[in-house]
């Protein structure tokens, strides 16, 4: 056997090592969230169970369920194109469908983290607005990033996409997906932390639970979404998506488990008014009602009270009328939209 023999024969074996680790991540990030899908379906059901009316879901149902199916959706796209068999025609034709859905699911998730932001920020204008920019702006360079310049890859019979080099845009898209969570967590920890125009604020366990949240979140989206940034910068055309099954299976894990904690939020401040109206009407001598005053203070920090005429109602901070009357927090995310009042 000739030197080149030899030589050609490491590389070939080098290939084979890499692409099984490929597949291997590919199928630890399926087996993640098979469990996660599992061990999360009460949680689907409890949001079936807490709509008022199914013809007209809460927004967070809504966003849930789309971050749920969208993400199976991609997964299994995916990982068909990886572990299938396609012919060359087959594959000119399936190999951008995985990275159209990776855009869909990738806005789903920031449209969450941005619905989250606005109602942690007391539906603030500006806030709002600068949202819906980032929004709009970062969904489209996304969209450039992830389908500009993308070749299908069917060199093992498998139908994968990349960029080819000197034509390496695909990175580019977590990047500006690691830019929006910055700006979400930087706002949403802004008024959580209490620096924002925030009033009585007190630091309680659910604000706690929504900044843990927020933070843990990050921590890991930017971790994936480092990898998947220095594997389509490195690594070959065959390979470069191979991290991507695993951005999908955290992007759905992480972004679900924030609407299943405000769900709870919801339940469980539903629970502490009904239990504050009921000693409120049985009058003083009823007793003291414990932890309803901690439980306020998130509602206190997230709503913005609005009277029938319009006006904010800052000067009132009593406690009951602040927290019955407020209805543009986080809490109507998930419960349906309150009647409209009348003039």
């Amino acid at each position: 056997m000739s030197y080149v023999d030899v030589y050609a024969a490491q590389l070939n074996l080098t290939g084979s090592v890499s692409l099984e680790s490929a597949h291997y991540l590919r199928v630890a990030s399926l087996s993640i969230s098979a469990w996660d899908y599992l061990s999360t379906l009460a949680a689907e059901y409890a949001y079936i169970k807490s709509q008022k009316r199914l013809t007209h879901p809460s927004l967070a149902c809504i966003l849930f369920f789309l971050i749920r199916y969208t993400s199976i959706l991609v997964l299994t796209i995916s990982n068909v194109g990886s572990f299938g068999k396609f012919t060359e025609k087959a594959c000119s034709h399936f190999y951008l469908v995985s990275p159209v859905f990776k855009v869909v699911q990738m806005l789903v998730c920031q449209a969450i983290l941005g619905v989250r932001t606005f109602a942690i920020a007391r539906r603030n204008r500006r806030i709002g607005i600068l949202l819906v920019a980032m929004f709009i702006s970062m969904g489209t360079l996304e969209g450039f990033a992830s389908l500009y310049a993308r070749v299908p890859n069917n060199k093992h019979g498998s139908c994968t996409s990349g960029n080819l080099d000197g034509e390496l845009y695909a990175w580019m898209h977590y990047l500006f997906s690691m830019c929006f969570d910055l700006v979400t967590l930087t706002i949403s920890s802004w008024y959580l932390l209490g620096r924002g125009d925030l009033k009585q604020f007190t630091f309680t366990r659910i604000s706690r639970v929504m900044f843990v949240d927020g933070l843990g979140y990050f921590v890991l989206l930017t971790a994936v979404n480092v990898l998947n940034l220095i594997m389509y910068r490195t690594l070959t055309v065959e390979l470069q998506s191979a991290g991507a099954s695993l951005g999908y299976a955290i992007t759905w894990i992480m972004s679900q488990r924030i609407l299943i904690h405000i769900r709870e939020i919801a339940e469980e401040s539903e629970h502490n008014l009904t239990r504050h109206h009921r000693d409120t009407v049985r009058g003083p001598g009823a007793g003291p009602n414990t932890g309803i005053g901690h439980e306020m203070g998130i509602r206190v920090t997230i709503t913005r009270d609005v009277d029938a005429n319009g006006d904010h109602d800052d000067e009132d901070n009593s406690g009951s009328s602040r927290y019955s009357r407020g209805k543009a927090g986080i809490l109507d995310i998930v419960t349906s939209p309150p009647p409209q009042r009348t003039k």
